[in-house]
């Protein structure tokens, strides 16, 4: 009887050892966890590809891109209002990542095939002091079908040049993946977040 009762007690030890070391394990998965991304979550879906020309007249695809964090945002170089605040909210992360941001691929689509030019995009590249970005051009043709694969809607310009279109930014990840959308009123601090994240491998 007494060999019966040490034998259990035995197992009801060990039962509590092997518990606490399931609830330190699970604890440390936690915390070592990819932490929860900011914006829109869109399910880390096979990003649309693409392959358009930039400012310098180089081409540029979405599989070019594999390997790095991909920020893609959709504007015009004429825009009065929406477009330079973007622009303004990206040097800012840019200043944020400080010399990290260098890993992170930085691309601008046209919704102005007419507008944007060669010249006008490499003006507001300077202009908004992100000479990291890549500002992608092409005929309407070669930019509609990127629009509507990333839902963006395009009106045809007034006569006044102006270009009403969806705004905010999709963040991708080096395997090629849509992340995050987020809408235009984003903040800087986090978008820097969700790249900072994506580049430790989240």
């Amino acid at each position: 009887m007494k060999l019966r009762t040490v034998s259990r007690g035995i197992v009801a030890a060990l039962v509590v050892v092997v518990g606490v070391i399931v609830l330190i394990h699970n604890r440390q998965a936690q915390s070592f966890a990819a932490p929860q991304l900011v914006g829109n979550d869109l399910g880390a879906t096979v990003a649309p590809g693409f392959q358009l020309t930039d400012q310098t007249g180089a081409p540029v695809s979405l599989q070019q891109l594999r390997g790095h964090p991909a920020v893609v945002a959709f504007l015009y170089t004429h825009c009065p209002d929406q477009c330079p605040l973007m622009a303004e909210k990206l040097r800012l992360t840019t200043r944020q990542l400080g010399a990290r941001a260098t890993d992170v691929r930085w691309i601008a689509v046209s919704v102005d095939p007419v507008g944007d030019t060669p010249a006008s995009a490499a003006a507001f590249i300077q202009t908004h002091q992100l000479s990291g970005l890549r500002y992608l051009l092409g005929a309407r043709q070669q930019l509609a079908p990127v629009w509507a694969a990333y839902h963006i809607e395009v009106d045809a310009p007034t006569a006044s040049g102006r270009v009403g279109h969806t705004g905010g930014l999709y963040v991708i990840d080096a395997r090629g993946r849509e992340r995050v959308y987020l809408d235009p009123s984003f903040d800087p601090k986090a978008l820097a977040s969700d790249l900072r994240a994506l580049l430790a491998g989240a």
